[in-house]
Order: structure tokens, then C-alpha cells, then sequence
């Protein structure tokens, strides 16, 4: 039900990137020739397209696929295990594996931060975590506390939950990680002069800023935003009239109406 906004050439997309992102499912009905197999193994809303095209799945990227646990686990000789540390629902199958963990990818899963609290115990796997893709993991800002000094503020300045952290601390700010962050729009509008447009491209909180500024846009990040599609109400009312039809025929059904006539004591002739 979604559509892309009327200002976005869909020629100038990445469709390989389009793929990734749940809304790509609807752009896809008129636009069948761009499927990329490869991304589309991506896409949480892909599943039934996927299973009904078994042969073209890259199980790669299925197993970055958080919809896609039942499938992985029906075949799990195909389970891309590095991949898979990165899919947020995967942590009941990776505890249930643990020699399959890799340690850096699962710096990257959001629900993974107890499993990393707990191996951080001994302090001999330090080194084995990567910091660099941590600092970027929404929900590990607690955790870099405790080893600011490990801290990579290029990453963090990616990370949406690490505003207040970056504003506290903004002489160690990237300005090109942070141009993409949809929570920093604050700190770029007060600092025009800093903004990159290329990563700005595919902050989908600039979306209005964007569309004034054609010019600069960066068209394959811009593939990225989510903010390049509107609902489309066109569809969506088609898709409701069978419906309003139907619940029409119900509440105004002469036996309901008279029925309530009797129970409100109400006179229509009144």
C-alpha cells in the first residue's frame, strides 16, 4: 500500500537496495523486472514470495532475515553462520550453538548485548569484540560506558541512541556518520555547514530538507530512505470498499435496525 513520492525519479534508485526494505513488497507489483533474488532474501515481508521461488533464495542474506528463523531451521546446513549473528531473533538458535558465534558480527545484533555482557566477564575476550561495529548497536550504549575508552565515535555517531553522549562529547562528533542519523537533525540544522549530503541522503528525518534540495542528493543513498514512499490511499480505499460494502449490508440489515429501534425506544417519525 505504499507508493514512492511523486518528486522521486524511481530511474535514479538502486533497486538492489530498494529490496532490502520492507515497503519494496508494494513498489514490486508494477515493477517485477527489478527483482534482485539476492536482496529480496532480505526482505522480512518476503517470505512467502521466497518460499513460492525456494531455488532462487541466497541463503546469505536469509540469514540476515529475522522472519526467516522457521526456514533457517528447517535447513540448517544453508545457515550462513556469520550472518546469522547478526538476526535479532536468531539468539535461541545461537545459544543453542555456541561454537557457531562469531563474536565481531554479533556486536551488531540488538538482542545479543547479554550474550556480549557475558562473555565480557573474562576479560581475556576483550579484544575479541569488535568496538568499531558495537559503538553503532542501539542497544549497547550501557555497555560502551563501562569501556569508554573502547568507544569508535565514527560508529557512534551512526547510533541513534547516542545523542546525548555525542552532544556531550561533540568535538569527537563525525559529521558524516551523524549526517545519516534520523535523532541528530537538531545538531545539523544548527550546523548547516557540517551536513554531508551524501549521507544525508538516507536520513529519512530529512526527507523535507531533501526535496528542497534536489541538487544535492545522492540518489543511491537515497535508496535507503524509507522516507521516499507515502501510503498510498488510492489503493487502500479499493482494498476497504469490499469491505465497507459488506459492513454496510450488516449494521443497516432491516431485523438489526428494527431491533434497536425497539431497544433505544426511539421513533423514527419523530
Amino acid at each position: 500500500m505504499y507508493k514512492l513520492k511523486e518528486w522521486v525519479n524511481k530511474d535514479c534508485l538502486e533497486w538492489g537496495i530498494l529490496l532490502l526494505y520492507d515497503y519494496s513488497i508494494d513498489l514490486l507489483k508494477d515493477n517485477q523486472h527489478k527483482i534482485d533474488w539476492k536482496s529480496l532474501s532480505e526482505n522480512k515481508y518476503a517470505i512467502p514470495l521466497l518460499k513460492r521461488n525456494f531455488n532462487k533464495i541466497c541463503w546469505c542474506n536469509l540469514s540476515y532475515n529475522e522472519n526467516a528463523i522457521q526456514l533457517l531451521t528447517d535447513n540448517p546446513e544453508k545457515i550462513d553462520w556469520d550472518a546469522l549473528c547478526e538476526n535479532k531473533n536468531a539468539i535461541t538458535l545461537l545459544t543453542n550453538n555456541p561454537d557457531k558465534i562469531n563474536w565481531s558480527s554479533l556486536c551488531a545484533n540488538q538482542n545479543a548485548i547479554y550474550l556480549i555482557e557475558q562473555y565480557l566477564k573474562n576479560e581475556n575476550n576483550i579484544d575479541n569484540i569488535d568496538w568499531r561495529i558495537l559503538s553503532e548497536n542501539e542497544k549497547a550504549i550501557p555497555l560502551l560506558m563501562k569501556y569508554p575508552e573502547k568507544i569508535d565515535w565514527r560508529s557512534l555517531s551512526f547510533n541513534v541512541n547516542a545523542i546525548p553522549l555525542l552532544k556531550k562529547y561533540n568535538n569527537m562528533i563525525n559529521w558524516d556518520a551523524l549526517s545519516s542519523n534520523y535523532n541528530a537533525m537538531d545538531l545539523l540544522l544548527e550546523n548547516p555547514d557540517k551536513i554531508d549530503w551524501t549521507f544525508l541522503s538516507c536520513n529519512k528525518n530529512a526527507i523535507d530538507l531533501l526535496e528542497k534540495n534536489k541538487d544535492k542528493i545522492c540518489w543511491q543513498m537515497l535508496s535507503h530512505n524509507p522516507a521516499i514512499v507515502e501510503i498510498d490511499y488510492e489503493v487502500v480505499k479499493k482494498r476497504l470498499q469490499i469491505y465497507e460494502e459488506e459492513l454496510m449490508k450488516t449494521v443497516y440489515k432491516p431485523s438489526r435496525v428494527a431491533r434497536y429501534l425497539n431497544d433505544f425506544n426511539y421513533d423514527i417519525n419523530e
